[in-house]
């Protein structure tokens, strides 16, 4: 955009969506950045044509920064009612002076892969959020692999789709350390491998797990520098032994508290 403006808005949809290694989609604005949909619009809602599967290719670049001096970096949709695939990278950073991150969210409605960059930080504001939320989240050691389109299929992981969403704790804790905030939000529930800490303590970004249905199950310690948000309307079950360390550590269930050894 030209000197004072933010960034404008571009949405790219259609039934199944591939966003390719060499693409760079840029909604960046002097004064803020603009706001970028690619297969739907937040959480699947609002009038855009939703896509049924969404890939993002490692390579392809997605701004929406904040590029002058003063500005908050904008808002970045990528959404699939089926699944998703995310291997490239999302910049929405604030201006150099003043202004907060942007949001980012990127979501499959039933099974996402998510193995990208996402910046959201701001030199001199508040972080920005990214927001992961697929029917079930499994933290573990193991990441995701990339995707491809084959016979119109968009299919993840030598070949074949995920039936539930891994992340690894390495990109957990390098957004975390970059000062943003991330929110996993699973319909189903949220499971944290056994032997594997979550451990950000360089950064102020804050981590919230939100299950909806089944619950969260922490079998490993969380430590981090900002808040700590636990949200489920089933169980909360951490085994023995588990030890939770944050700025700010919030319980909040519907259902069943068990904390085991906290």
């Amino acid at each position: 955009s030209e000197a004072g403006q933010v960034g404008g808005s571009i949405e790219i949809t259609g039934d199944k969506v591939h966003v390719t290694a060499t693409a760079k989609i840029d909604a960046s604005g002097d004064a803020g950045g603009g706001t970028i949909k690619i297969g739907g619009d937040y959480q699947g809602g609002g009038a855009l044509k939703t896509a049924s599967r969404t890939l993002v290719s490692e390579g392809a670049e997605i701004a929406a920064s904040a590029v002058g001096q003063v500005g908050d970096g904008g808002e970045v949709i990528v959404w699939a009612d089926e699944i998703t695939g995310f291997f490239g990278s999302i910049t929405a950073t604030g201006g150099a002076n003043a202004g907060d991150g942007g949001f980012a969210e990127v979501s499959g409605k039933r099974q996402l892969a998510f193995d990208g960059m996402v910046d959201l930080s701001a030199r001199n504001g508040l972080p920005g959020t990214l927001l992961l939320d697929p029917d079930e989240i499994f933290i573990s050691a193991v990441g995701t692999d990339d995707g491809e389109l084959a016979d119109g299929e968009i299919l993840f992981g030598n070949g074949g789709a995920y039936s539930t969403f891994f992340i690894s704790t390495d990109e957990i804790e390098a957004q975390l350390n970059n000062g943003t905030d991330v929110r996993l939000q699973a319909n189903d529930k949220i499971t944290l491998e056994a032997n594997n800490p979550i451990v950000a303590t360089t950064g102020a970004g804050g981590l919230t797990l939100n299950a909806s249905d089944d619950g969260l199950y922490l079998d490993s310690s969380i430590t981090i520098a900002g808040d700590l948000s636990l949200t489920t309307g089933g169980v909360i079950a951490p085994a023995a032994g588990v030890t939770l360390s944050a700025r700010d550590v919030a319980l909040y269930t519907n259902g069943n508290l068990a904390l085991g050894s906290i």
